[in-house]
């Protein structure tokens, strides 16, 4: 028999069919009054759970389940919800809806020692409720508590996937949308953990390049944006880390002048001193007129080299950046051969 679950309750199909045409039954001629109160009232209340139902059938049947860019975590990933990319988690705009994973290296029961009244008054949220679940790879803990300030509703959910590594799901929404708790508590409680699982952040941004993995790997980047670098980990820069981004910014009218921009726009670097443009060229790739740039400065001291190629489409720019302290001459030969092979995906 199909069942549809309400909070902690089960209401059968059959059964709520039966109490909605019971609403609409006819009534003695002793009780007609009290019996047309009962009628109107059970009429509001069967149509609100009927209505409560086809949104709680309509998640379920809508619902995919997916892993969450940036995570190692799969969860059902209802229509409206997007899969940012931009940070571990998933979000409805239109909701004002967002559910975050993040990993904390410590125990469950260290993490769950901060889920107390007290702790939790003190930072503004009042504690709601704290109780274990079962999830499909075991025990788990779900915090339900409000942020005074702004009435925002917040939902943890935790669990320990290996020894002092605790991964933790946050899920919220704000007060004009307390209907959203029930698809946020499913989505939560349906996370799976896979720590073999690798993201192919490629497939997520609207151009390619490409780059020999004895030169760089993949590394972790925002949505939209390629991140290489030779530990495949991050795109921090050291004289043992050398980086290759891909990314596309808007502009706010077509340049005139493209050496000019791309010059001047390259040797803006807070974080690199003394930038100085050492070679400047004109590029073609991919159908798009660009500006190819070289430049050179130093960071804490060492000396750096900066690599850019600016390729302009309309109000668009994709720009491709290296980073090297080491090997400057035969990484920056890389670098360009890196930049030839970019396509854009549509």
């Amino acid at each position: 028999m199909n069942k549809i679950v309400i909070g902690f309750k089960h209401l059968s199909c059959k059964a709520m069919n039966f109490f909605y045409q019971m609403s609409f039954a006819t009534v003695s001629k002793n009780n007609l009054f009290l019996n047309i109160k009962i009628s109107n009232s059970m009429k509001k209340f069967c149509t609100i759970l009927f209505l409560l139902s086809l949104q709680i059938m309509s998640f379920a049947q809508n619902a995919k389940k997916e892993f969450v860019i940036g995570s190692q975590c799969s969860i059902l990933i209802p229509e409206g919800f997007v899969n940012t990319g931009a940070y571990a988690g998933v979000q409805n705009k239109s909701k004002t809806t967002n559910v975050m994973i993040s990993h904390v290296k410590t125990s469950a029961a260290n993490f769950g020692a901060a889920f107390n009244k007290d702790s939790m008054s003190a930072k503004g949220l009042q504690l709601l409720d704290n109780k274990e679940v079962n999830i499909q790879q075991g025990k788990a803990w779900l915090v339900k508590s409000k942020n005074t300030k702004n009435q925002t509703y917040k939902h943890v959910l935790y669990f320990e996937a290996a020894p002092k590594n605790v991964v933790c799901l946050t899920g919220q929404y704000p007060e004009k949308n307390k209907d959203m708790e029930t698809v946020v508590v499913e989505m939560l409680t349906s996370v799976f953990y896979d720590k073999d699982h690798q993201d192919n952040l490629e497939d997520f941004a609207p151009f390619f390049v490409s780059v020999p993995t004895s030169f760089m790997k993949p590394a972790k980047g925002t949505m939209g944006t390629l991140v290489y670098s030779n530990n495949g980990l991050n795109s921090s820069l050291s004289a043992e880390n050398s980086s290759f981004v891909v990314t596309m910014s808007g502009i706010n009218r077509p340049v005139a002048d493209l050496k000019s921009y791309c010059e001047e726009r390259s040797v803006k670097n807070y974080r690199i001193k003394d930038l100085k443009i050492k070679e400047s060229r004109a590029v073609k790739y991919d159908g798009l007129e660009g500006y190819e740039c070289v430049a050179e400065g130093t960071q804490d001291g060492k000396a750096i080299m900066v690599f850019y190629t600016y390729l302009f489409q309309d109000k668009r720019i994709f720009l491709m950046q290296g980073n090297s302290m080491k090997n400057m001459k035969d990484e920056l030969k890389q670098f360009r051969e890196i930049s030839k092979t970019f396509k854009r995906k549509s």
